[in-house]
């Protein structure tokens, strides 16, 4: 593999690396056919797109922001504004 091949095809456990997941988790996706799309290269030899990762990761982020407390409307003792 090239340095650019290296660097964009992730072995499983540089791809949890990546991911900040335990490699365990990604056996576990892996096996319950969740999460990003392995590519396999032989029976024994599992890599994981680069590219492909960040997409993953980035449609399942939320942004929504949620209120500080002190954001939020003051409450009685019975839960009403």
């Amino acid at each position: 593999m090239s340095d650019s091949a290296e660097d964009r095809y992730l072995p499983t456990a540089r791809a949890a690396k990546h991911m900040t997941v335990a490699t365990s988790t990604m056996l576990t996706w892996r096996r319950q056919h969740r999460g990003p799309k392995p590519i396999r290269l032989s029976s024994n030899r599992v890599v994981y797109d680069r590219l492909e990762l960040d997409r993953w990761m980035r449609e399942r982020t939320t942004f929504e922001r949620q209120p500080m407390a002190a954001e939020t409307p003051a409450t009685t003792a019975t839960g009403r504004p």
